[in-house]
Formats: structure tokens, C-alpha cells, sequence
């Protein structure tokens, strides 16, 4: 989540390597995407945004699901936001600090062997 530290994405493979955990399961990654009204798995709770505008801009609002960020681990690249010809995903901090997690692991089985 946004609001709090970094460090609690990056803990969580020092824990899984500490505790042998195998796996980790994030139950979303682009969730704000493609939420509109028309979206049956989101409608219920999204808000107008402005005069007949409904949905969610990544971008300015990441309250998910009750979280900030929650779900939320990329940004859609628009090309109206970054410039360029084609729109692609950009990776929040969030994803690159348990990117930076994993990388930790690996040098924990390194080591280890």
C-alpha cells in the first residue's frame, strides 16, 4: 500500500526465506485500469469523477478497495501522460521494491549454497 514504508514490500521475501515460505499471491496488479461503469467487478463501489465521467485515473486517485494502491502495482502509460506513440504499463515503486525483495531472496539461496 502507498501509505506504508517501503521496507514492507521488501520484507516480504526476507520472511518467506526465513519462515521457507513458497509462494506469494498479490490479487491484483492493474486493477484501476479498467474499472468504468459498465465494469461489473468494480461498478458498485467507483464514483462519478466529474459531469458524466465514471471510473478511476490511476494516475490521481489510488484509493482501491478501501487501500491506497491496493491492487494497484502499475500505472497505465497513456501516451497523453508520458508522450510517445504507444501506450505501456509503468511500474510503480511498490513493484520495483519487491522486484529489489526477490532479488534479495536469490541472494539468500546464494548464499546459502
Amino acid at each position: 500500500m502507498i501509505d506504508a514504508p517501503a521496507i514492507m514490500n521488501r520484507a516480504f521475501a526476507w520472511l518467506s526465506y526465513l519462515y521457507n515460505v513458497s509462494g506469494e499471491l498479490y490479487w491484483s496488479a492493474n486493477f484501476g485500469d479498467g474499472c468504468n461503469r459498465d465494469s461489473p467487478r468494480c461498478a458498485t463501489w467507483l464514483r462519478e469523477e466529474g459531469e458524466g465521467v465514471w471510473g478511476i485515473d490511476t494516475w490521481t486517485n489510488q484509493l482501491i478497495q478501501g487501500g491506497n494502491g491496493d491492487g494497484q502495482l502499475t500505472y497505465p502509460g497513456r501516451t497523453s501522460m508520458i508522450g510517445g506513440e504507444h501506450s505501456i504499463p509503468i511500474a510503480s515503486l511498490r513493484l520495483k521494491t519487491i522486484r529489489d525483495s526477490l532479488e534479495d531472496l536469490e541472494y539468500f539461496y546464494l548464499y546459502e549454497s
